[in-house]
Parts: C-alpha cells; structure tokens; sequence
C-alpha cells in the first residue's frame, strides 16, 4: 500500500485550483456531514436516540454491544447472520424481520425529527446563502444523504442568474397531479444515490415501477406529506444496509437509483467529497470512483484533529483508493484532503 503523504490544504486551495481547472466544471459529492454542520440532530447520534423506541430488540442489543450509534454497523451484523442461518439449513424469518424493522426505524427516526421547513435552515441566522453559494461552485451533485436539506437549498439556488449552474434533479410534474415524475430524458445534474426521504416509486397503471417525487401542495409542507406515507404503509426509495454488495443490488433493482450510479461512476474532472467518510458500507462507491479513467483530482473533506483516530482511518482509506484506482485504472487518483470548517459551507 502507498506511504505518499496525503496533502493537506485548505478550502480557498481547493477553489483556487477548481479555477485554474475549469474546462469541464467540477463535480460535489456531499455525505451525512453536510447535514451535520447544519443541525446536529442529523448525526448519528441523535438518529439512534429516535429511533430507539422503534428499534427491534436486538438491534438496541447490538449497538450497545458495539458501542456505536451507526445503525449500518448492525444492519451488517444482520446480514452476515442471515448468511450464517441460510448456510446451516436455519430459519431466516426472524432475522430478515429484524432487517426490515431496522431500516424502517432508521427512516422514521429521520422524518420524525426532520427540520420541518426550509424557514428553519435560518431561524436563527442566514444560513442558506452560504449552503447556495458553496454549491453553485459545482456543475453537478451527488449525495447519499436521505434527508431534504440539499433539495430545500437547492431550490434556492439562482441558478444561471448567478452562480452559472440550473440544477435538475429529473423529476417533472405532470399536469394536475401531487408528485413530480423522474424523466430519464432530462439533462439531469443532481442525484440521489441512496434515494431520499421525498423520493418513492410506484407501480403505474402500465404495470412499470416509475420513480416519483413527493412536492409540496397547498399548506401541506414535504416533512408532513413524508409522515403521512408511513401511515399508508408506503415507504421512500431508501437504500440501507451494511454491505455494499446488498446495497448495490438495490442500486441495480431501480432503474433511477441505477441512473445516478452510472452517473456517478463516469463523472469527469474534479471532485470535491464533503462530509462523506468512504465508509466500508460505501465501497461500491469507492469502487465506481478506483476505476474511473475520467475522475480528475479529488478533494476530499475531513472533520477535527487530522492526527484523530477517525482521521487516521480516513488516511489509510484514501491510501487503498489510491492503490486500487492504480490497479483498476493504471494510474493512481490525485487526492487531497481539506479540514470541513474551511469550507464554511453553512456559514
């Protein structure tokens, strides 16, 4: 594995160089990190406390038996068992139950504790114009982020007016109907990875599952319109898991979710990652980006002391994404790290 040294530089380094190279425009991948530096209730912290009362047993169990919050860690656990008992002739019933009652807690924990409107974002001061005027930076945008706080800032953003990019997410809505429709002939600029909190699909009348999106109608905001499907016994287009494998699976079952990974996986130029850890539940990801010949230079955020424990990882990571672009492309990736708090992205 590489020993190179990973630079380390700040925010106005990165937009120095995104400048000096803009002949194709820069790409923005954000994570649960964005979400974090605008509210804290995002984190995963809190997210488990939500969540708790609906949680399965065992999951409770886990998690203290881990000594984490991050609920992918038990969904991984989760899996593996399922493995285990379908290798030994054992029932899966439970455990996929348990699966299942997880993923479900995860999203309503989510929803239920959701900023309620885009108002809130600056409640107590502005703080969307710096979250407008740090994605205008960028042609288009990845997130694996479930919640509606890029979809709320984006829709604020001038667009052309200002900071050059209009930003379309793919959805149009027809004519007299309370959803948004995903259509694949758009020139489509944001994506959703993971699927989102206001994204669902549905079977139409022509017997084709279609991905669709929830829009705000009359006094009804999105949170509420998200709350209310649980109670239908309808779920968002959510992809959770603890294995990348299963999660790609999911990602290659829709045919919008497989639209943003193919997107993803043959993004050019720059790359700016903010707030997204390169997880191990995230290697398909890491893996779409090793075998990119196209991805320019990445710039990669990170969170707090750089010699910390979770930095340190995040340092041997980048070094395997090195090795394996090297193996995967023939050329190692250009990557550099940047403290988040430079970036000052929620002001």
């Amino acid at each position: 594995m590489s020993t190179e040294p990973v630079p380390v530089i700040d925010f106005a380094q990165v937009q120095e160089a995104l400048h000096a190279d803009d002949t194709r425009g820069a790409s923005l991948m954000v994570g649960n990190g964005f979400s974090i530096a605008c509210d804290p209730r995002y984190s995963y912290r809190a997210l488990r406390q939500n969540a708790d009362d609906l949680l399965p047993d065992v999951s409770r169990a886990l998690l203290d038996r881990l000594d984490t919050d991050n609920l992918e860690q038990v969904l991984q656990i989760v899996e593996d068992a399922r493995w285990v008992a379908e290798q030994c002739g054992q029932s899966e019933i439970s455990l996929e139950d348990t699966h299942r009652k997880t993923c479900v807690a995860l999203v309503q924990a989510l929803a239920a504790d959701h900023l309620t409107s885009p108002r809130q974002i600056d409640l107590e001061r502005d703080r969307s114009s710096h979250a407008v005027a740090f994605l205008g930076l960028f042609r288009q945008i990845f997130t694996t982020n479930y919640d509606l706080l890029l979809y709320w800032t984006l829709m604020k953003n001038p667009g052309e007016k200002e900071h050059g990019y209009n930003y379309r997410d793919g959805f149009r809505r027809p004519d007299g109907e309370r959803y948004g429709e995903f259509d694949p002939s758009v020139d489509t600029n944001v994506f959703y990875l993971h699927g989102a909190l206001h994204l669902y699909e549905s079977l139409t009348g022509d017997g084709v599952v279609r991905a669709r999106k929830h829009v705000r109608t009359g006094n009804r905001g999105l949170v509420t319109i998200v709350r209310g499907t649980f109670d239908r016994g309808d779920f968002p287009l959510f992809v959770a898991g603890g294995r990348p494998e299963q999660k790609l699976d999911s990602i290659r079952a829709s045919s919008y979710l497989k639209r943003c990974y193919d997107a993803f996986s043959t993004v050019s130029g720059p790359l700016v990652i903010f707030g997204w850890s390169l997880g191990d539940s995230d290697r398909h990801l890491l893996t779409a980006l090793a075998s990119n010949p196209g991805l320019g230079p990445v710039y990669l955020s990170f969170y707090g002391d750089p010699e910390s424990p979770t930095n340190l990882r995040l340092r041997a990571t980048v070094a395997e994404l090195r090795q394996r672009a090297l193996a995967l492309r023939g050329t190692p990736l250009e990557i550099s790290l940047f403290p988040s708090d430079s970036a000052a992205v929620w002001g």
